[in-house]
């Protein structure tokens, strides 16, 4: 329904920077190749102590490997894929919406990974870019915290079975892990 040249996605607990918006159109404009624009979404720094835990193993490689680029960003403006941007921060372009790109409402989670990974299949391009930064509440609590990492997992494993050539080695990395533990 919207009529805009492009529909901003932003999650009910991240707020954007002032000027956000400007800077926004700006890389409408700078970048009009670009299908989907978004960028890091930054830990609060009023956030509680756990909260800033969690936000520093996010935006690590050892946290979350390639992933890490979601919570910390690139240094500067970057081409990329659905492993640095997330729904909480993201741009669509009219053309995008008009040409297929769209959530599959099947998926608990991931529905970006799995809408970008669709539209870059079809040639459409993605950026991320630094200055597109919001600020993203983080779970208060380990079990709260554990229990997204949990419901994030099976919705990569949901996508995986629509789309088996997104899966990385990565993403099973810690069921390996585990398995390892165990035996």
């Amino acid at each position: 329904a919207s009529r805009g040249e492009a529909v901003f996605f932003l999650d009910d607990d991240a707020r954007v920077p002032p000027g956000f918006f400007a800077r926004l159109e700006q890389k409408l404009r700078e970048y009009p190749a670009a299908d989907a624009l978004g960028g890091p979404n930054l830990t609060p720094p009023e956030s509680g102590p756990f909260a800033r835990v969690a936000g520093a193993l996010l935006s690590s490689r050892f946290g979350a490997g390639r992933m890490s680029r979601r919570y910390r960003g690139f240094p500067r403006d970057a081409w990329t894929d659905d492993s640095s941007l997330m729904l909480c921060n993201l741009a669509l372009r009219r053309r995008a919406v008009a040409a297929g790109a769209a959530f599959d409402e099947g998926l608990s989670r991931n529905e970006e990974n799995l809408l970008l990974a669709r539209l870059a299949g079809r040639g459409g391009r993605a950026l991320h870019s630094p200055d597109l930064f919001v600020w993203h509440e983080r779970r208060a609590s380990p079990g709260a915290f554990l229990r997204q990492c949990f419901a994030s997992g099976v919705g990569r494993g949901q996508m995986t079975r629509l789309a088996p050539g997104t899966l990385r080695p990565v993403h099973v990395a810690p069921l390996a892990a585990l398995y390892a533990r165990r035996n």
